[in-house]
C-alpha cells in the first residue's frame, strides 16, 4: 500500500495481498471479507481506498466472468467503486441514486445495516445500501459470501431507505427486470415490505437491486 505524501487524498493499494494467487480463483476465495474491510478502512484516516486487484485469470477462461464478478462484488459493498461492472448496471445506478455524486448518494455498509433496515434472511449473504436521500431511491448491493448460490426466500426491507415514503417499484438495477414485492406490516408510519419471490444470488457473486417511490 502506497501513500507517497502528506497531502495524499488517495491510497492506492498494489501488490502483494492484492494480487489474486491463482487463475480462476474469485476474490473471496483469495481474501475473506473481513480482512477486505480491515485493509481498507482508509476512511478513519481521511483517504480514499483505491485497491488494485490484479486478477490472473484469462478472458477465455470459463471462470472470468465469475473472478470479475466477485472482485466488483467485494469493492462495491466496501464503496470502492473503481469495481468493472457492466456499463448498463453503471448507467442504472447514476439515473437512479446519483452514484457518480459523492456528495448526494449516501453508502451505509452491510457492517452498519440492522436487519430492521434490511434483512436478506441468511448471515452468509451481506447488504450495503447506496441512497440518495432527495430523490428517495436506494439501490441494495448484496454479496453472497457463502460456498452455495442462495435463493433468498425471507428477504425483507423497511421504508427507511426511501425516507418513510410508500414504495413504488423494486427492480434489478442489472437487467432492469421488475421484482414482486408486498407491504409486510406498518408500525409509527415505517412500512416493511417483503419479496414475493426467492431472490437468487450466486455463490461469490453480488445482486444490485433498486427500491424507490417512482411508479
Amino acid at each position: 500500500m502506497h501513500e507517497d505524501f502528506s497531502f495524499s487524498d488517495v491510497m492506492w493499494m498494489v501488490e502483494n495481498e492484492w494480487y489474486i494467487n491463482g487463475e480462476g480463483r474469485d476474490m473471496l476465495e483469495h481474501m475473506s471479507l473481513d480482512t477486505f474491510r480491515a485493509m481498507t478502512c482508509t476512511k478513519t484516516m481521511q483517504l480514499v481506498a483505491k485497491p488494485w486487484i490484479h486478477n490472473p485469470t484469462k478472458k477465455d477462461h470459463p471462470a472470468y466472468g465469475h473472478v470479475v464478478r466477485s472482485i466488483a462484488g467485494v469493492l462495491l459493498a466496501h464503496d470502492v467503486q473503481n469495481g468493472d461492472i457492466p456499463a448498463k448496471l453503471r448507467r442504472w445506478l447514476e439515473f437512479h441514486i446519483g452514484f457518480n455524486d459523492g456528495k448526494a448518494c449516501k453508502f451505509r455498509g452491510y457492517w452498519d445495516t440492522p436487519a430492521t433496515l434490511v434483512d436478506t434472511g441468511d448471515p452468509e449473504v451481506k447488504c450495503s445500501v447506496y441512497y440518495n436521500p432527495q430523490r428517495k431511491n436506494a439501490v441494495l448491493w448484496l454479496l453472497n459470501t457463502g460456498k452455495a448460490d442462495k435463493t433468498l426466500a425471507n428477504f425483507a426491507f423497511s421504508s427507511e431507505l426511501i425516507g418513510r415514503e410508500d414504495c413504488k417499484k423494486v427492480f434489478d438495477a442489472e437487467t432492469g427486470a421488475p421484482i414482486k414485492f408486498a407491504l409486510a406490516g406498518e408500525k409509527s408510519k415505517v412500512k416493511n415490505f417483503t419479496l414475493s419471490d426467492g431472490l437468487l444470488v450466486k455463490s461469490h457473486e453480488y445482486r444490485a437491486i433498486a427500491v424507490g417511490v417512482e411508479e
